[in-house]
């Protein structure tokens, strides 16, 4: 009897790991994320760039569809929208949402093939799933204008398929088949150019198939014609310099701007795959995971095949495209290179790379569960983040509905402003002429309003729409008119802010002892917080005031800020005219504000504007409105004033927290919380923040919050106004008008 030791079998590489049930897997789980993503975003109408081809390609328009958007080639795409909108209009959303995602699934089961080629099965179904809820770069999955992103590298992935088929041998089918993937991917954005580098270099450095190189150069001899006589058509994005203008005006501080967006870029596209963020991590832990990273390649390369040429390519062509984007980009703002939409396409560029590094790590039975924890975890922190930006807009939208709601139901008034944007932050190249051409051919994107309608919107949004589309026909005369009545006098020792109600179209007389110079801001629903719209003065003793004509039952409300000091200030014609005076630098009103629930926006007589913010008595949860635009505060000291009060005084327990807040880092600058015995049942002044000193440029907004943690609000709290004024400085008189 003899004994043999069997020889010991090596543990089956990562790579080597095959199964049919992957890449059913793969198809399964891009099925049910593609349902989830168009159920989470169910809720969006068009957005920003979107409203581009809304107004530029519909079917019956003949702009050219060799014009670029943004300086990027998009031809494919807005031949695709140009049929979307024959088919559905305008009147809903989800299939253009649904081509965008149908286009990031497109890349996932394309990166799959890709990777199981190159570096196996098991390691392709990694990627590809990470790549499916790549929550680090959610903005190309969950936002309908990215399918240009995600349409040019679909087309870039399959012409890398094209070249890596077997055998290595040149027909011209293939030259062609590459061609036109090229062209597809440069004709939907600018991200074709990097695939065209890393295509570019792959092919250089592997001599059985350099001759593909005559598709890289027809493609490229393409794009330059285009460019030529195309690409310079329009202007970039706001406040983008040309790329052309931006590398002639390069200097030595444009190149170290372009050099850490870069470098930031990478970072995030390193640490998305991880599903984790640049901002929030500590230093030396994103140091040490890129060190890892990197390590991990090198480690591969130098163990094992050596720098493979596709792998070359790969490399190449990520730092291309985020160099061509650091040009232009790196001028507006370096931590732009963290956006999410380019994590996406480092993670494109990254992914294969990774995967190859790992093919030949051994699948030993104590190494599986950690690999797997791991790799869950991975997945599992990309999809929270995915779901997170698939709803992130839902107030956005709310705003942009409300607002497109309100141009809607004044459509015909006789002094709107047809063509100044309706939202400068949102939709800036929509104004109301172009919107109303889109909606007559396409269908509205929102229900239907009549007047009513107004009271069930955001208030801040629909005043603040009303004056975009209205503000300018304020105008100011000095016509010698035979007085409205009534009329409301008030003494004034210095400068006053005034509230007036005015019927649509109607007129009001300033009169002042010593000629008037005075700000003027509108409000409907709320008390007026926008910017001055127009200026007084110093003119003679009176101005007539002229509101906009809407056609409709509307009443202003009119603000009036004087500058300088009047013995006595009279008004005629407005209804319901309030008069305090004071040297408040900043104010706003609290019923325009958020009002998170409960906080309603109620009518009261006693308020400035008429309306006061409320929260009612037993609210047990949580309850903060924010309210006034974002103040940019010089450096200085000052106090912050509230006018408030509440229905009964006898609490005793500490409730309401008025004070400042910056929005910027979600924290309180100052504040006081108050008992309901500190106030009163009629308004009064209480000072809030004392002798704040201002120094960062971090914007601050006025805030009012409800914290339960000593049980339910014992009584309705009532906050009209804040104020911030100099340190020391009284809050503002309440003055009382005579005849």
């Amino acid at each position: 009897m003899s004994l043999r030791a069997e020889p010991l079998t090596d543990p089956v590489a990562l790579g080597d790991v095959r199964s049919p049930w992957l890449w059913r897997a793969l198809v399964a789980a891009s099925a049910l994320t593609f349902a989830a993503v168009l159920h989470l975003t169910s809720y969006k109408n068009f957005f920003y760039d979107e409203w581009d081809f809304v107004t530029a390609y519909r079917p019956s328009q003949s702009t050219s569809i060799l014009f670029p958007h943004n300086e990027h080639w998009s031809t494919i795409p807005i031949l695709i929208w140009k049929l979307l909108f024959l088919l559905f209009g305008i009147r809903t959303h989800v299939p253009y949402e649904a081509m965008a995602v149908a286009g990031h699934v497109a890349c996932v089961l394309l990166l799959f093939e890709l990777v199981r080629r190159r570096s196996g099965e098991l390691p392709a179904f990694a990627t590809a799933l990470i790549l499916l809820v790549l929550g680090t770069g959610a903005s190309d999955i969950v936002l309908a204008f990215q399918f240009t992103w995600t349409l040019s590298i679909a087309f870039g992935l399959a012409a890398m398929l094209v070249i890596d088929t077997s055998p290595p041998s040149f027909t011209w089918r293939r030259v062609a088949a590459l061609l036109a993937l090229l062209l597809g991917s440069l004709m939907s954005s600018g991200l074709g150019l990097g695939f065209l580098v890393a295509i570019g270099v792959q092919l250089l450095l592997e001599r059985d198939r350099r001759l593909l190189l005559v598709a890289v150069a027809a493609a490229l001899g393409v794009y330059l014609l285009w460019f030529a006589t195309n690409g310079s058509i329009g202007s970039p994005c706001g406040g983008c310099p040309t790329a052309l203008g931006a590398i002639r005006s390069t200097d030595p501080g444009n190149l170290l701007d372009a050099a850490r967006f870069e470098g930031l870029g990478l970072t995030a596209s390193v640490l998305g795959l991880f599903g984790l963020t640049v901002f929030g991590l500590p230093g030396l832990l994103v140091e040490a995971i890129l060190v890892a990273f990197v390590g991990l390649l090198v480690w591969h390369w130098y163990r094992h095949d050596g720098v493979q040429s596709w792998e070359v390519g790969l490399i190449a062509g990520l730092l291309a495209q985020f160099t061509l984007v650091a040009i232009v980009r790196a001028r507006l703002q370096v931590v732009g290179a963290a956006d999410p939409h380019y994590v996406y396409v480092g993670g494109v560029y990254l992914l294969p790379v990774a995967a190859n590094a790992l093919k030949r790590i051994p699948s030993r039975p104590l190494f599986r569960p950690v690999m797997a924890a791991a790799f869950a975890l991975i997945v599992w922190s990309n999809a929270s983040l995915l779901v997170q930006q698939a709803q992130l807009q839902q107030n956005l939208m709310r705003t942009e509905n409300a607002e497109l709601r309100v141009v809607e139901l004044f459509r015909g008034a006789p002094d709107m402003a047809l063509d100044g944007p309706l939202d400068a932050d949102i939709m800036p190249q929509l104004t109301a002429a172009r919107y109303y051409a889109a909606i007559d051919e396409l269908g509205s994107p929102v229900p239907g309003s009549v007047p009513t309608s107004l009271d069930s919107l955001p208030a801040n949004v629909v005043d603040r729409q009303l004056v975009a589309l209205f503000g300018s026909a304020l105008t100011v005369s000095s016509d010698v008119e035979s007085a409205p009545s009534p009329c409301s006098g008030f003494a004034s020792s210095g400068p006053s802010t005034l509230d007036a109600m005015v019927p649509d179209g109607g007129t009001i007389l300033l009169r002042a002892d010593h000629g008037i110079s005075a700000a003027l801001s509108l409000g409907v629903l709320a008390p007026a917080t926008s910017r001055p719209l127009l200026r007084i003065g110093p003119s003679s003793g009176q101005a007539w005031v002229h509101l906009p004509k809407t056609g409709k039952p509307v009443v202003w409300r009119l603000r009036i800020r004087t500058a300088s000091s009047a013995t006595n200030l009279s008004v005629c014609g407005g209804a319901h005219v309030q008069f305090h005076t004071g040297t408040s630098l900043f104010s706003a009103e609290a019923a325009g504000g958020s009002l998170d629930a409960p906080w309603t926006s109620t009518s009261d007589s006693a308020a400035y504007g008429g309306l006061a913010a409320r929260l009612p008595a037993a609210t047990a949860s949580r309850a903060r409105n924010i309210f006034g635009a974002p103040m940019l505060v010089d450096r200085g000291t000052y106090d912050v004033w509230y006018r408030a009060r509440v229905a009964d005084s006898s609490g005793s327990a500490p409730e309401m927290t008025l004070g400042l807040f910056d929005p910027t880092h979600q924290s309180w600058v100052g504040g006081t919380i108050y008992r309901a015995s500190t106030l009163g049942t009629s308004y009064r002044w209480v000072k809030a923040v004392t002798g704040m000193v201002k120094r960062s440029g971090d914007p601050l907004v006025f805030a009012a919050e409800f914290d339960p943690h000593a049980g339910r609000l014992g009584t309705d709290w009532f906050i009209d106004e804040g104020v911030i004024l100099p340190a020391g400085s009284p809050p503002p008189v309440d003055a009382t008008p005579f005849a």
